[in-house]
């Protein structure tokens, strides 16, 4: 299994890839936790056989930023359903909702 993912930590990464249009987005904005859940697995199972590289998940910062989705997504796509799939997390940027946002990177899949 391949180390812990940490958002923002890309080590080696190279920077170009972290800023590149993301291939799809997911907007979680108004969703439970479950059905939010389900749709994070989809998204990076279909992602990830359409050889996307880049993905942005918008999760919303929630009241106060302590959204219970921006908390979980970072780990749900840590855990071994999805975690080989994934080369690093980085928060969106500014125009993409900051720490509202997660951009995932993908791993090229052979």
């Amino acid at each position: 299994m391949p180390p812990a993912l940490a958002v923002g930590e890309a080590k080696g990464l190279d920077k170009k890839r972290a800023s590149l249009k993301a291939d799809a987005i997911l907007d979680l904005h108004g969703l439970t936790q479950d059905r939010a859940h389900a749709l994070v697995i989809t998204f990076i199972k279909r992602a990830a056989a359409h050889d996307y590289r880049t993905l942005l998940i918008i999760t919303g910062k929630g009241k106060q930023g302590s959204g219970v989705l921006r908390a979980n997504v970072p780990k749900w796509l840590d855990t071994p359903q999805l975690r080989p799939f994934i080369l690093a997390i980085t928060y969106g940027s500014s125009k993409e909702g900051g720490e509202g946002a997660l951009r995932v990177l993908l791993k090229r899949q052979r």
